[in-house]
């Protein structure tokens, strides 16, 4: 018998199997399984196994870049059942940076980036005892703003041209 403690459903099941795949639990919820043997219907001697556990949270959904500037992203995403954190991956594969920030919040700002790089944002959401669901958010790709031209110089006019330089 496996209980839903937040629905209060219980389902039962009996097999001659050793073991048993349990489908279609609510996730990010603690769960109960209790273990029997039986004979026919009726449970052979007193003793039943009850093993406790929380499936681990669903994968991050909507995720969105809400603000950018030169060097800072503010993100954010649908909150998910039994998240207690969200580890958020950003990745310049040119410079090969990969930055990790962790937060217990449906949002976050991450700071120090490089100007006028592409990023690939990803989130993952992280259950209770540090169970991390290992499918990510989908992929989101978003480019700081450039830092503007500065030091711009003319240095040559032409009849149909000019030339500038930096």
């Amino acid at each position: 018998t496996q209980e839903d403690k937040s629905l209060k459903t219980v389902y039962n099941s009996s097999t001659p199997e050793t073991d048993i795949n349990v489908e279609s639990l609510q996730s990010g919820t603690e769960h109960e399984l209790s273990v029997a043997v039986i004979d026919g219907e009726f449970v052979i001697g007193k003793e039943v196994t009850t093993l406790s556990f929380i499936t681990m949270p669903a994968t991050v959904q909507e995720m969105r870049v809400v603000n950018v500037t030169y060097r800072t992203m503010y993100l954010d995403w649908e909150d998910i059942k039994g998240a207690e954190k969200y580890e958020v991956e950003l990745n310049d594969f040119d410079r090969e940076i990969n930055i990790k920030e962790t937060t217990s919040n449906s949002e976050i700002q991450v700071d120090n980036l490089v100007p006028g790089k592409y990023y690939t944002i990803t989130v993952f959401s992280i259950g209770k005892d540090d169970l991390k669901n290992p499918t990510g958010s989908a992929l989101l790709s978003q480019q700081t703003i450039p830092l503007p031209v500065t030091d711009l110089t003319l240095v040559g006019v032409g009849t149909t041209n000019a030339k500038f330089t930096r």
